[in-house]
């Protein structure tokens, strides 16, 4: 038993100096790390400021390698250094761009108009450009073409915010650097733009030399003595309307306040149109742009016979271009044209705007062709040609553009108007011929609305033809 409590004595007096040893070491280091402030702390990102260079800095641009294949049109871009945060860019743009201001701007150099955006931070960037003939002219002998172009191709760079962020800024281009010009001597590989064909869409006897030897002999006849059929709806049509006599005499301007207001405008001024048009649509087509033209087109052929309307396929026949290209930044250098559907050019072409809505693209289509052949802009309510502010987008000719149509292209006026183009002269023979009411002419003359809200039936037919079709009413 003494041995045994002498060997316990002896255990517990040796784990006691070992503990002693422990806690004595662990003392020391806690003290040391105390003395020299060494701690263990959860590990840190590093933060620095990273400096934001500007926009311009030649840095960013000197480093572009530019080449141009014109054997392919194949643009290749080298780039040395990224261009997002470190030089205050968001957005960087290659653009095609033909320079010509508005006054100058020949409808088919829209589509030498482009712009691409550049993925963020590429090292090579690679695009075939779509280099397009500018136009076709009728010279004496015939018609020939014109390739005329000069194309800056070039880089545009937005910036940053003023914070730093990616959002796009306000400020908009903070620089340009032309990379090539194009000019028309060049070796440029340039591609003739077509007009839009479906076929089966517009009718045989609507276009100007259709391929008679694609059809089927019978198949051509039909749809021939179909079209004179049509024709000869004219002779169903009411006389001429005093309320016609006056809207044709007048035309709207921009008044105090942007609002608009009716102005006195001479008959003899209007467009109307003894030559053959000749119209083709251009771009960014669809078949229901293509069906609302073949429609358009028949109806005239009934309202205004002394017109001659008709469609064609090959670029060197046609006289009116229709060019469909969107408002999407690409234009609006050159158009304002964020607010429009399109517009008619004095030159004699036709833009549509492709960014709107199915509907308005229709209103915009027959509106503009509206212009190309005589009419004005109007403050009535229903008429795709208003202006006024409480007025739907129309999709069609309503009853007094056609009254007005029908009174332009009346066959017996059609045949004085070459030698008494005279306002007076006008009013004077369809007074004569019509038996018109001289109190009428005057009343309507000097309270426009009346002329606008005048109802004449005869024409419904006609509203039937424009929004479903030739098929629809031809058994009626």
């Amino acid at each position: 038993m003494i041995l045994f409590r002498n060997l316990m004595v002896v255990w517990v007096i040796g784990w006691t100096i070992v503990a002693y040893q422990q806690f004595s070491q662990s003392f020391q280091k806690n003290n040391i790390l105390s003395n020299n402030e060494i701690r263990v702390e959860q590990p840190k990102t590093a933060s620095f400021t990273k400096e934001v260079r500007a926009c311009d800095d030649s840095d960013f641009w000197d480093s572009i390698e530019a080449s141009f294949d014109s054997s392919s049109n194949e643009l290749e871009l080298v780039f040395g250094q990224s261009y997002l945060e470190d030089f205050s860019i968001s957005k960087l743009l290659l653009v095609t761009d033909p320079r010509e201001e508005y006054d100058h701007l020949d409808g088919f150099k829209l589509h030498n108009i482009s712009t691409t955006k550049i993925n963020h931070n590429p090292t090579v960037f690679k695009k075939r450009l779509d280099i397009f003939d500018t136009t076709f002219k009728q010279y004496d002998e015939g018609f020939m073409l014109r390739r005329e172009y000069d194309i800056e191709i070039k880089l545009i760079a937005y910036g940053l915010t003023d914070d730093g962020t990616r959002k796009l800024a306000s400020k908009g281009i903070c620089h340009e650097k032309v990379l090539f010009d194009l000019k028309a001597d060049s070796d440029t590989q340039i591609e003739t733009i077509n007009p839009y064909f479906k076929d089966g869409v517009i009718e045989i006897s609507n276009m100007y030399m259709p391929h008679v030897e694609e059809l089927q002999e019978m198949d051509y006849i039909e749809n021939v003595l179909e079209m004179n059929k049509l024709r000869q709806l004219f002779f169903t049509l009411p006389d001429i309307h005093e309320s016609s006599i006056a809207l044709m005499g007048k035309s709207i301007k921009e008044g105090v306040g942007g609002r608009y207001e009716w102005i006195d405008n001479e008959i003899n001024s209007k467009n109307i149109r003894k030559e053959k048009i000749v119209v083709g649509l251009f771009g960014d087509v669809t078949k229901q742009d293509f069906l609302t033209l073949n429609d358009v087109i028949n109806t005239l052929k009934v309202v205004a016979p002394g017109l001659d309307l008709e469609y064609s396929d090959d670029t060197k026949n046609v006289t009116l271009p229709i060019h469909y290209k969107p408002c999407n930044g690409e234009i609006d250098s050159r158009i304002d044209c964020s607010e429009i559907g399109g517009f008619y050019h004095y030159q004699d072409w036709i833009w549509i705007n492709t960014s709107l809505s199915k509907s308005y693209r229709k209103h915009a289509l027959v509106h503009e062709i509206g212009h190309a052949i005589g009419l004005d802009h109007n403050l009535c309510f229903d008429s795709v040609m208003s202006y006024s502010p409480t007025a739907p987008e129309v999709e069609y000719f309503t009853v007094g553009d056609l009254m007005q149509l029908r009174t332009m292209y009346d066959p017996e006026w059609d045949f004085f108007i070459d030698n008494f183009s005279d306002d007076y002269i006008f009013k004077f023979w369809a007074s004569y011929k019509y038996d018109l009411s001289d109190d009428k002419l005057n009343h309507y003359a000097n309270n426009i609305q009346d002329a606008c809200s005048s109802k004449r039936s005869g024409y419904e037919f006609l509203i039937d033809l424009q929004t479903k079709g030739y098929e629809y009413i031809k058994d009626k």
